[in-house]
């Protein structure tokens, strides 16, 4: 057994970087013969799910992680750990699935699935994952980026299933973030019109922490290319996929970006006394 906070790190280039030039990564992973990832099946509140390719930032120094959070570049730095030293096989707890986020409570759902998956590319083990959770692995931003990086398929037609198929093993959608909000919130509303992670993940998790006891109307939160605005309340449309344009015109503040602009995002939140 080792603990990866009592043995040396090493800082190593990382060959064509998506964003981070170098990191640190256990020096243990970088000498075995074989490494083998064994993740949990759980979505997450920034990058939508968290299993074979997010797994790797349990190799980095927890400075690091914190780091990477602050900079808002979560999904590009587990993109440079795989390109450095990615699992040679991953092995899937799906026990039970989870939406993982720093503080839970009440409001945050547990399946048990007694499943367990398993593969040797991990872009194909998160694809599958994603869609055992309900999720749709085109709207997970790092899974482009990984194939576009030769990381592995995230195509579901040229990955091959054995064992029971998806749709067997499939229990329902499981919680993100966005349902998590909006299960919290009475008069804020997520309308997530097929949005990526740079939107849902970012904008869902910037709300969890609001105080809506100050709000006279509702407050509608547009993100993705198919939501639609509301006319019962303030609409804040985000991302520059929902773009208003002369033919698409709508009351409300529009925040551009891809990911959208979250300091403007957390400024309208203020002047709605909800920050």
């Amino acid at each position: 057994m080792i603990d990866f906070n009592d043995e040396p790190w090493k800082r190593v280039k990382v060959p064509n970087p998506l964003f981070f030039k170098a990191v640190r990564i256990a020096k243990a992973v970088l000498n075995c013969d074989v490494f083998i990832g064994v993740p949990v099946l759980k979505t997450h509140h920034l990058a939508g799910i968290t299993v074979a390719l997010k797994n790797l930032y349990g190799i980095i120094p927890r400075e690091d992680k914190k780091r990477y959070h602050r900079m808002n570049r979560v999904e590009e730095a587990v993109i440079d750990l795989n390109s450095v030293r990615s699992s040679d096989m991953v092995v899937v707890d799906g026990t039970y699935t989870l939406l993982h986020w720093g503080i839970i409570d009440e409001y945050v759902e547990k399946h048990q699935m007694d499943l367990a998956l398993c593969g040797f590319d991990p872009v194909a083990v998160d694809t599958v994952s994603a869609k055992v959770l309900g999720i749709d692995p085109k709207t997970l931003r790092f899974l482009k980026w990984a194939e576009e990086k030769g990381l592995g398929t995230g195509d579901l037609s040229n990955i091959n299933v054995v064992g029971k198929s998806i749709d067997e093993v499939f229990r329902g959608k499981m919680m993100t973030s966005v349902e998590y909000d909006n299960k919290k919130y009475k008069r804020i509303k997520i309308i997530n019109g097929e949005a990526c992670t740079g939107c849902f993940g970012r904008i869902a998790t910037a709300l969890h922490t609001v105080d809506e006891s100050k709000l006279s109307q509702s407050v509608y939160v547009l993100m993705g290319p198919k939501a639609k605005p509301r006319e019962d309340g303030i609409n804040i449309v985000c991302g520059n996929c929902l773009a208003p344009t002369f033919y698409n015109e709508f009351k409300g503040t529009f925040i551009s970006g891809c990911p959208p602009n979250l300091k403007l995002f957390l400024g309208i939140l203020k002047k709605l006394g909800l920050k």
